[in-house]
């Protein structure tokens, strides 16, 4: 697993590419040298805000204008992976995918992960970014908002992805070679076992296939939910 803990250096505005610096690149051994990190997280951008589905991004925006912003005491993994917490890993960086209110992801960063969230709608960005801050995490906790219609974003292989109630069967090749060798994958969507079928919800058996390549610890579906945690 990677014992990778950059620093950020900076942290723009709109859609990035995550770069992780190694020691000896070019033009950052000034920067390394001075706050003592053995790589540094840099940005760059990788595609236009204006590829972020409007549609989408008003609807999503709507349902999270009328929810309260979460407690600093709300902050935990989802419940469905609650059991399995120590699984997940203390150091390196992680993806939350679709990250809403950022509860997960500020969760990863307490354990110890540099972690960026990724959500289509700038409210729950914004409510994410501020609880980061109340929880102290704002350092190590990085948001931004991305249209996951258009794929994943280019950055360096991380130790944790983690998805909950997002499906976009699309982003399942980009999700696995995206994870570090024995990097976590811990996804949740909703399931068309136990309830009835939709555009947005797992086939029996899809997760299983899905992510076949990838090393189970656990998994299951029923109820309407389909879940999987799983190393690379």
């Amino acid at each position: 697993m990677s014992a990778l803990r950059p620093t950020v250096l900076s942290e723009p505005a709109g859609p990035w590419q995550l770069i992780v610096d190694q020691p000896g690149s070019p033009g950052t051994d000034a920067q390394r040298r001075s706050d003592g990190a053995s790589n540094v997280l840099r940005f760059r951008p990788c595609c236009s805000a204006s590829a972020v589905t409007d549609d989408d991004r008003r609807r999503w925006d709507d349902r999270y204008a009328n929810q309260a912003q979460p407690a600093v005491n709300a902050v935990g993994p989802p419940a469905i992976f609650a059991p399995y917490a120590e699984a997940f890993p203390s150091s390196g960086l992680a993806l939350d995918l679709a990250c809403g209110q950022g509860l997960g992801t500020v969760w990863l960063a307490r354990r110890g992960l540099n972690v960026l969230g990724l959500d289509i709608s700038p409210v729950a960005i914004g409510h994410a970014r501020d609880l980061a801050r109340r929880n102290g995490f704002g350092d190590s906790c990085h948001f931004e908002v991305i249209d996951l219609d258009d794929g994943l974003p280019d950055g360096p292989p991380v130790d944790a992805i983690l998805c909950h109630k997002f499906r976009d069967r699309r982003l399942d090749r980009a999700i696995i070679e995206r994870l570090a060798p024995g990097g976590l994958l811990a996804i949740a969507v909703l399931s068309e076992v136990g309830a009835a079928p939709g555009p947005f919800r797992a086939a029996p058996g899809e997760l299983a296939t899905a992510f076949g390549e990838l090393d189970l610890i656990a998994a299951g579906e029923g109820d309407g939910t389909a879940w999987i945690l799983a190393r690379a």
